[in-house]
């Protein structure tokens, strides 16, 4: 059909070092299958990793991208999109600091 929209794209997601400019780690959706796979990998880590499971896929894409980053007191920002308080308290606990806007709920 000519005027139907795709059903497809593409989504990233990126840790980027502030003081440098490079990304450090990321993640990208090109499809569903690739999700599955994404959320079977987080899942799986986060199985190992205090038992996390109930939380959002941002939260969970939050925490993935920073578990090489965690207990060497690093700080991140991010906006509202990302941002929770569960996150945050997760950030800390994980020795990671948090700086960003939160929706009002």
């Amino acid at each position: 059909m000519p005027k139907k929209p795709l059903k497809c794209g593409i989504k990233a997601w990126a840790l980027t070092d502030s003081s440098i400019g490079y990304i450090s780690n990321f993640k990208q959706y090109r499809g569903l299958h690739l999700l599955t796979q994404l959320y079977h990998h987080i899942t799986i880590f986060l199985i190992k990793t205090k038992g996390l499971i109930e939380k959002g896929l941002r939260h969970r894409i939050v925490m993935h991208l920073v578990t090489d980053y965690q207990d060497k007191g690093y700080t991140l920002y991010m906006d509202n999109y990302y941002s929770s308080p569960d996150l945050f308290h997760d950030l800390v606990k994980s020795r990671v600091c948090a700086c960003g806007t939160v929706r009002c709920v």
